[in-house]
């Protein structure tokens, strides 16, 4: 029919970012509280996904992935490590050049929230 306009990619592009971003606040909330509930801070899981899916990496290396400064990268993985949830792998001449590697879930909390490494 003349009369009948066929939506156009750019209008369904429009909607589904209009869709995103109404639901992305309320998602992000909710994940974090569970991250919460589970005593693990965003930046600390983000630190930890970047070692399941690529093993040992440098601190270095793992700052840039998560785009994460340097500075804080020392205190969260010494927070992992504590947790028994991350280890160094092999310590370097400097600090920024020691490699870390999941610890095999050890840590109850993160094999109960499945991310055992």
């Amino acid at each position: 029919m003349p009369g009948d306009v066929k939506p156009t990619t750019d209008i369904l592009t429009s909607k589904l970012v209009i869709v995103h971003a109404r639901a992305y606040r309320p998602l992000a909330a909710f994940l974090e509280g569970g991250l919460a509930l589970q005593g693990i801070s965003l930046r600390d899981f983000a630190i930890l996904e970047v070692l399941l899916h690529k093993g040992s990496l440098s601190a270095v290396v793992i700052a840039s992935k998560i785009q994460l400064p340097s500075a804080a990268m020392r205190p969260a993985v010494d927070r992992l490590n504590r947790r028994g949830a991350a280890a160094p792998s092999v310590e370097g001449p400097r600090r920024a050049q020691t490699g870390f590697r999941g610890a095999g879930g050890e840590d109850p909390l993160m094999k109960k929230a499945g991310l055992a490494l």
